[in-house]
């Protein structure tokens, strides 16, 4: 439009780069994460803590690689092996169960509905 003058500047100097962690994982796939899960759960005192804490990140590993690698079968010894890697051999792996989302899910939905009027919000097909 007339009258209005645009300034124009002149700022043909690059932005600064950004840093990115330079941090080298065990296990990619799993996630940055879950190693500092591990590494809380070996600094759990309690012996039947840590085996619980274990179970479940044990748990998580093999629903994640379920979800990423469907086309794959994924076995309780190979999530084992990641565990054991992961753990740096501290903890008796065979010891902690793999199905303990599975389990602790299917207690919570024995015990009842979490709706207060017990009835579902799925909605039924015609």
């Amino acid at each position: 439009p007339k009258g209005i003058e645009i300034e124009h500047k002149d700022d043909s100097s690059k932005p600064t780069k950004l840093e990115y962690p330079q941090r080298r994982l065990k296990f990619r796939h799993y996630g940055y994460s879950v190693e500092k899960l591990v590494e809380k759960a070996l600094a759990t005192e309690d012996p039947e803590k840590q085996i619980e804490f274990l179970a479940t990140i044990g748990s998580y590993l093999k629903l994640a690689y379920r979800t990423w690698n469907r086309e794959h079968f994924v076995s309780d010894e190979m999530i084992r092996e990641d565990l054991r890697s992961l753990t740096g051999g501290k903890v008796k792996v065979d010891e902690v169960p793999l199905n303990y989302l599975d389990s602790s899910m299917r207690k919570k939905r024995k015990g009842g509905s979490s709706h207060s009027n017990g009835k579902s919000n799925r909605r039924r097909r015609k």
